[in-house]
């Protein structure tokens, strides 16, 4: 299984199918989930199958039900199994008033952005610099359990810490290919420059062949300069991982390049400590799928929706 694996829980409401395995363990993870989303009956039974392919719906409802609060109940009514109640099937119990924010908190967190314009792709790039390594110090992503007190239960959840010290060097890549459009690669230049300039990254670009600069010697302008918008080749980046160990890459592109790239960044043995992936298609992109074997983690940060899809020009 892939980390680039997503899921569409409900129309716009994308994760990462990784970490629904992670954090949604069991049956009444997934029921609490479907609640803070409004997931209707079948796209709640289409989590269970991904995720407990002997568990339906109900089963999900009453294996669960020592744990149900008033809130919930409400849930299950409108899914249209207020008979489980009324049966005596369900049970219902006082909720914790930290309990509903708390988990909405955690789901919001892993979620993925799904941009439908310019501007929420800009925003994107920028809340990058969140998850990553400044020069006071490091934003190290750690695995962290929360504990929900009223059920004495434990869903993963990511925490950000700042770790000082040294630190592996970060690299943002930026796609700007033909594919990608001058129109998009101009438009996106000016956020994806002061994201690497905040993280004191290196940054890339990469269309027919490849270029790199280190922190401090590149700006709009330069990007803008070097930048090719032909044809997407990958492979051209394999010298800046071969030997190498960075800290965290991001890349900003669209599905493009072709298999022989990913062939040859397989046979690179460098290492990548956090992958986070911005892409302005309706999936991940290629450019991640091709560095992913390298990290240690892989995030899809954002995907486009078919309107931004279709304005890009896919």
């Amino acid at each position: 299984m892939s980390d680039l694996d997503i899921m569409e829980v409900a129309p716009g409401v994308i994760f990462p199918v990784s970490w629904l395995r992670k954090t949604l363990k069991k049956p009444v993870h997934a029921v609490k989930f479907g609640k803070a989303f409004n997931l209707r009956t079948h796209e709640l039974s289409s989590l269970l199958r991904l995720l407990f392919p002997n568990v339906d719906v109900v089963e999900a409802l009453t294996l669960s039900a020592k744990y149900h609060s008033n809130q919930l109940q409400d849930y299950i009514v409108s899914l249209g199994y207020e008979y489980l109640i009324a049966d005596g099937e369900v049970a219902v119990a006082p909720e914790d008033p930290d309990d509903d924010g708390l988990l909405v908190e955690m789901f919001e967190q892993a979620r993925i952005t799904v941009a439908s314009t310019f501007d929420e792709v800009a925003e994107a790039i920028d809340d990058v610099m969140g998850a990553m390594p400044g020069k006071q110090g490091r934003m190290a992503i750690k695995s962290v359990l929360k504990a929900n007190r009223r059920v004495q239960k434990k869903l993963g959840v990511d925490e950000v810490q700042i770790v000082h010290g040294h630190h592996p060097d970060n690299l943002v890549i930026f796609d700007t290919s033909g594919s990608m459009t001058e129109e998009w690669v101009e438009k996106l230049v000016d956020a994806v420059v002061n994201m690497a300039m905040q993280a004191n990254a290196h940054l890339a670009i990469v269309s027919s062949t490849s270029r790199v600069w280190r922190p401090g010697e590149y700006d709009t302008n330069s990007v803008l300069s070097e930048a090719e918008y032909a044809g997407t080749h990958y492979e051209t980046l394999k010298p800046l991982f071969d030997g190498r160990q960075w800290g965290t890459v991001v890349t900003v592109a669209d599905y493009d390049s072709a298999l022989g790239a990913k062939r040859e960044l397989a046979k690179s043995d460098g290492s990548i400590e956090l992958l986070l992936d911005i892409s302005l298609v309706h999936r991940p992109t290629f450019l991640a799928e091709c560095l992913e074997h390298m990290a240690k983690e892989t995030r899809p940060i954002l995907v486009g929706n078919y309107s931004l899809v279709h304005d890009f020009g896919g």
